[in-house]
């Protein structure tokens, strides 16, 4: 028999009464009196009975935030998954204050992966009882260099930087693949032909088009020529795909969907809420409000239509959401299957290039740091389609470069980069 459980009082402060702090697998839990559980469960709506325990990797973040609220506002319990347990304690509280909900905090450094003699552990220990994930992770990490690996001495180990994205996925899903709670995401849909994405991961727009042809470039230039892409600090697009398609890999053994936003904004005054416009073939510009992407990304863990399949989004603001996201994802076609060269890709850029912001509708006229509201208002020159980068936008995206112990400034950076726009 199921028991209900809540995750402890008395390790935090009043105010973080739905928060456990874990670095093993053991847990501190209060269990309700089975009539008060009964009577408890009895009383909540619909969505605490099909609860979830879903993990957030990235969860400090400001996209893994807003996707913990939302999954506890949603009636799913949260397994943050974290570097810095005392960080996740103090920014993921006031998720936590009010949620009938737990969040249990368990630290796990990615990057540890690429040493560890006991990664099968590692990643059990950290997911135990996890049935989905939404990866909200990334930034860069440091890796040994090549014909470093079995340096015993360590201190002249040289290293290199490699995304997180990559370095986790490589060594993370063949552990995940063998967890029983996390093959086939249909723990509570046994009834459903297709299960729900067992693992979504958050990418972005763009990543596929610096690999792009240049008779490709030309014809979708709309949005082959927009700063992000032109620039590609750190090359960080292309490693993207190479992440994404580790994920695909494994499909048949973890269901899994892709989910591209266009350009955040985390200001409803920068770009408010509205509706959410799916694309596929990696042709959408835009902008995309954060907690419109943070929606989509936590219903994807219960949508059968979204597995197999990698998609971009955009808000289109102040225009009312629909009830059921189910209609617009059946429209969607499966990576398998899907022909990225159809003219179908060339019909959707040329819908969503009606959807850009501003009045003009035309990123190449941005510089990498610009705003489509600078150009209109004439704030700022509009570049000229096809222009070489300027010194100001190679020192924007050489920034991104950093050295060994500013790390978190180049997540900081590579974030901003992503949002300007």
């Amino acid at each position: 028999m199921s028991k209900f459980e809540m995750a402890s009082f008395s390790p935090l402060p009043s105010k973080r009464h739905a928060l456990t702090s874990m670095t093993s697998s053991r847990s501190r839990v209060f269990k309700f009196p089975s009539i008060l559980a009964l009577f408890f469960i009895l009383n909540q709506s619909s969505t605490v009975v099909n609860a979830l325990n879903i993990a957030v990797t990235g969860a400090t973040g400001r996209i893994g935030r807003l996707v913990v609220d939302r999954c506890l506002k949603s009636g799913h319990d949260v397994t943050a998954i974290v570097r810095d347990v005392d960080k996740a304690n103090e920014l993921l509280s006031e998720c936590a204050t009010g949620s009938s909900n737990d969040v249990t905090i368990r630290q796990l450094d990615f990057a540890d992966l690429t040493t560890s003699e006991n990664t099968s552990k590692l990643v059990g220990d950290a997911f135990d009882g996890v049935e989905r994930v939404i990866w909200c992770a990334s930034g860069f990490v440091d890796v040994p260099g090549e014909g470093t690996e079995g340096d015993e001495g360590g201190d002249n180990v040289e290293t290199k930087k490699e995304l997180l994205d990559v370095v986790a996925l490589t060594h993370l899903l063949p552990s995940l693949s063998s967890l029983s709670s996390m093959s086939g995401g249909a723990s509570q849909e046994s009834d459903v032909a297709s299960p729900s994405p067992s693992f979504v991961m958050l990418s972005s727009a763009g990543v596929t088009r610096p690999g792009w042809d240049e008779a490709k470039k030309e014809k979708f230039v709309g949005c082959a020529d927009i700063p992000i892409v032109r620039m590609n600090p750190g090359g960080v697009l292309g490693k993207k795909v190479v992440a994404e398609d580790l994920l695909r890999q494994v499909d048949n053994s973890i269901p899994y969907c892709v989910v591209r936003p266009t350009g955040l904004k985390f200001e409803d005054d920068e770009w408010p809420r509205g509706r959410t416009v799916f694309s596929q073939g990696d042709v959408a510009v835009g902008r995309m409000n954060a907690n419109d992407l943070a929606s989509v990304l936590v219903d994807m863990t219960t949508e059968p239509s979204a597995t197999g399949k990698t998609f971009e989004c955009v808000t289109v603001a102040n225009y009312p959401p629909p009830k059921s996201l189910s209609p617009v994802l059946d429209q969607l076609e499966k990576d398998d299957v899907i022909n990225l060269d159809g003219e179908s890709v060339y019909t959707s850029y040329r819908l969503m290039q009606q959807l850009l912001p501003g009045e003009n509708q035309d990123g190449t006229r941005l510089e990498m740091g610009r705003t489509y509201e600078q150009v209109d208002s004439g704030e700022v020159a509009a570049r000229t389609r096809g222009a070489a980068p300027t010194e100001r936008e190679k020192e924007i995206a050489g920034g991104v470069v950093y050295e060994t112990e500013k790390k978190n400034g180049f997540r900081s950076k590579i974030g901003k980069i992503f949002r300007r726009s």
